[in-house]
């Protein structure tokens, strides 16, 4: 579960994490902060069975840290990529994919769904695993099977 502690500086006091559904799969790529503040999707991508269960592990490591700014070296994760590690085609994921931002302060939890703000809010008491089930039901989206130990796949392309 994210956690702040009291002399948590202004910049840890916000996590931001972005999750894409395409394919019956969730993608959930790196986030970096441009240089005009904006949200940046980087390589490794994270592709996983939409199970809420895979889904709170993904949310958890990409929630753990504040977002830090893009380097030089960051590799962009662009909708081909998207597409490529979502197994669909441009035209297919750019027609289907699904797009969740997910914003945690001290606060509450706020998700902008396909670019609506505010779509979902939820206290800060709820855990990863609450957001991802919060995820799969909003989306409509039928969990798989929820997995064994296993952790959730990166890709490295």
């Amino acid at each position: 579960m994210v956690e702040f502690s009291s002399s948590a500086g202004v910049q840890d006091v916000e996590r931001h994490a972005i999750v894409w559904f395409v394919n019956n799969r969730f993608l959930v790529p790196e986030v970096r902060v441009g240089p005009d503040g904006e949200l940046i999707e980087m390589r490794p991508v994270k592709a996983l069975d939409a199970s809420s269960l895979r889904l709170s592990f993904a949310l958890i490591d990409r929630l753990h840290a504040p977002v830090g700014p893009a380097r030089p070296k960051d590799r962009m994760a662009h909708p081909g990529h998207l597409a490529e590690v979502a197994n669909v085609d441009l035209e297919t994921f750019e027609r289907d994919a699904r797009r969740i931002q997910i914003h945690r302060s001290r606060e509450e939890w706020e998700m902008t769904v396909d670019g609506v703000d505010g779509a979902w809010t939820a206290p800060r008491q709820a855990d990863e695993l609450g957001i991802a089930e919060a995820i799969i039901e909003i989306l409509g989206t039928k969990p798989a099977p929820e997995p064994d130990d296993s952790e959730p796949s990166e890709e490295t392309l």
